[in-house]
């Protein structure tokens, strides 16, 4: 903290001159401005999750933000000009509310857009993994909390719920991930059905490139093969052998296809399709990259990834050799003990002794 000037007032709050005015104001009386940052979306999940949660505690726990105007519609009255919470407002009048809480400030036209795009790009998100922690404290909480009742409670359907709760099962290393947004939620969903964690960190160079049809598809073939391994005995690490995932290409790459049959030929040769059947199918494998040739490309990709984890995990244990060696030489300094006269090999006139004893 900074020591208060000479000149400057020890009780200033910074929030000098602000208006705080804040009370209930009728939704008839709340008119849309010209302009919005965005629209709604009634349709959206979003959306109707925000209307769920509202009606679940009787009005948005964040009031809204007018300002006063004349009422364009009674000549001489007070109106209220909306300016930030379309969402929360719209939802309201959804489910028919008649006052929503308000704070009403003082903003000219000019003034409005920008705080439109201020008052979003201050507005910290909660972060995934944050989320799942405080639904785990919920129940731990509760103990007798069914999901389902948690569901109802938060208004969100049980699946949402049991998906947010899965990225507990996420490797340590995964979850920052997640809430830096490089790996998808859907990618994470899928990733934390994958146990013992450590098998996780195979797939976290994939989970950040790869779709989520094809991520989940190696997830379950990878779950499958550890599965087989563990009832048949076999060695768990043989089921990191590559599985090509049925998965669909781009509708850009379709169409293009479509458009320019360029491929038909060779896809065609490469399997052997001499018949209207095996053509089609030969077609239905390129769609679903399953061609020999993508195959070929996908097992090149899995081969010079797993040889990178594996380089990278031999330089991580060398690493940790080196640090090893470090801390018994300085421990041992610091013992007064000389690491090269306590490795030497015993002369032959102590072997004797040795032997005497």
């Amino acid at each position: 903290m900074t020591a208060a000037t000479k000149d400057a007032p020890t009780n200033a709050t910074g929030f000098e001159g602000v208006k705080f005015d804040l009370r209930p104001v009728p939704t008839k009386k709340i008119h849309l401005g010209k302009y919005s940052l965005r629209d709604v979306d009634r349709n959206s999940e979003d959306y109707q999750r925000l209307r769920d949660a509202i009606a679940g505690t009787n009005g948005p726990l964040l009031p809204i933000v007018v300002r006063e105007i004349d009422d364009p519609e009674n000549k001489g009255k007070v109106a209220f000009g909306l300016i930030d919470g379309l969402q929360r407002f719209s939802c309201c009048q959804d489910l028919g509310f008649t006052e929503i809480p308000a704070r009403v400030i003082e903003m000219d036209d000019a003034e409005i857009a920008s705080a439109q795009i201020i008052a979003n790009r201050s507005r910290i998100e909660t972060k995934p993994v944050e989320y799942t922690k405080q639904l785990h404290r919920m129940l731990n909480a509760n103990p007798t909390l069914t999901l389902e009742e948690l569901a109802d409670q938060l208004h969100c359907s049980v699946k949402w719920l049991r998906d947010r709760l899965s990225l507990a099962n996420l490797h340590t290393k995964i979850g920052p991930l997640v809430d830096e947004g490089a790996i998808t939620l859907a990618n994470a969903f899928a990733l934390a059905k994958l146990k013992p964690t450590e098998e996780q960190l195979q797939f976290v160079d994939q989970a950040q490139t790869e779709g989520i049809q094809e991520f989940s598809g190696h997830v379950q073939a990878k779950i499958k093969a550890l599965r087989e391994a563990a009832r048949s005995g076999r060695d768990p690490n043989r089921a990191n052998d590559f599985v090509p995932v049925p998965h669909m290409r781009t509708v850009r790459e379709i169409k293009a296809q479509y458009e320019a049959p360029t491929l038909a030929g060779l896809i065609c040769d490469k399997l052997g399709a001499d018949t209207p059947e095996a053509g089609f199918k030969a077609a239905l494998a390129w769609i679903l990259s399953m061609d020999p040739d993508t195959v070929e490309v996908l097992r090149q990709r899995d081969a010079d990834r797993k040889k990178a984890a594996s380089e990278e995990k031999k330089k991580r244990d060398e690493e940790k050799l080196r640090k090893r060696a470090t801390e018994a030489r300085e421990a041992a300094e610091k013992a007064g003990i000389s690491l090269s006269d306590a490795a030497a090999p015993a002369t032959d006139d102590e072997e004797e002794d040795d032997d005497e004893s």
